[in-house]
C-alpha cells in the first residue's frame, strides 16, 4: 500500500491528479499524517469525491477525531 501511494504521490505532484487516491492509500498503510496532508490537497483540489469523507466508511477510521480531519469536514460542511 506505501508503494503504491507514494506512486501515487509522484503521479499528482507531476499534476496528473490522485491526490484522493494517495490519501487513501496512506490510510490503508497506517500513514495517517501523510493522508491527511493528502486529504487536504485533495480539497485544494476541489475533488467532487470529497464528501464521502463524511460516509463512515472504515477506511478513515485511522484520522476520524483527528483534528485535521475534523478541520477538513468543517470546511466542507460535513460536520
Amino acid at each position: 500500500m506505501l508503494r503504491a501511494a507514494d506512486l501515487l504521490e509522484s503521479r499528482s505532484l507531476a499534476g496528473t491528479g490522485g491526490a484522493n487516491r494517495a490519501a487513501r492509500y496512506y490510510l490503508l498503510a497506517g500513514e495517517a499524517e501523510r493522508a491527511l496532508d493528502w486529504l487536504e490537497r485533495s480539497f485544494e483540489e476541489r475533488d467532487p469525491s470529497l464528501p464521502y469523507l463524511a460516509s463512515g466508511h472504515k477506511t478513515f477510521d485511522l484520522v476520524r477525531g483527528h483534528p485535521r480531519y475534523d478541520a477538513l469536514l468543517r470546511r466542507l460542511n460535513l460536520q
